[in-house]
């Protein structure tokens, strides 16, 4: 049903979901996640540049977005500093290099966002390097809360890119 909007209408949903994800003051990931993936599946149909969009794009290329969506998912599940930065560094040790957690005050949903946009644009092998990445992290403190769960399902299907398995990590 809703492949059947015409633009006007899809607008108008993504303006609704919009003001309701916001009108407690606060967008929680869930939120977040409902409105990425809607708009990833209806928004090709109203515009065709991104439907046809060349994916061959590389972490190397993508590390300022990469680290934002490690470090928000390392904060999803966890208000303690020092365990974020625990679950961030089990998801940077799946990837190649020095990684550091993007700062509280950069961590925004538009920044994810704009991150987001920048790794669909990936080649398939490097998307399903960073959503391991991402699982490491989730896992590492071997609790999956569903915060962390829904992130990792709903950025997964954004990408286009198979979830990957959520194990606990050896310590």
């Amino acid at each position: 049903v809703l492949r059947h909007m015409n633009e006007g209408e899809y607008r108008q949903l993504m303006a609704d979901v919009d003001y309701l994800s916001r009108t407690d003051a606060m967008i929680d990931p869930f939120e977040w996640v409902l409105g990425r993936v809607l708009h990833h599946h209806l928004a090709p149909q109203f515009d065709a540049e991104r439907a046809t969009r060349k994916r061959t794009a590389t972490i190397a290329e993508n590390r300022d977005a990469v680290a934002m969506l490690l470090t928000q998912i390392a904060r999803a599940g966890h208000n303690d500093p020092s365990m974020q930065q625990a679950a961030f560094d089990a998801g940077a040790a799946v990837l190649d290099g020095e990684w550091q957690m993007v700062s509280p005050a950069q961590t925004t949903l538009p920044g994810l966002d704009k991150a987001v946009d920048a790794l669909v644009l990936m080649l398939a092998t490097e998307k399903k390097t960073v959503l391991e990445a991402c699982a490491a992290a989730i896992a590492a403190d071997r609790e999956v809360t569903v915060t962390e769960g829904e992130l990792l399902r709903g950025i997964s299907d954004v990408l286009e890119c198979p979830m990957p398995l959520l194990k606990a990590q050896s310590t």
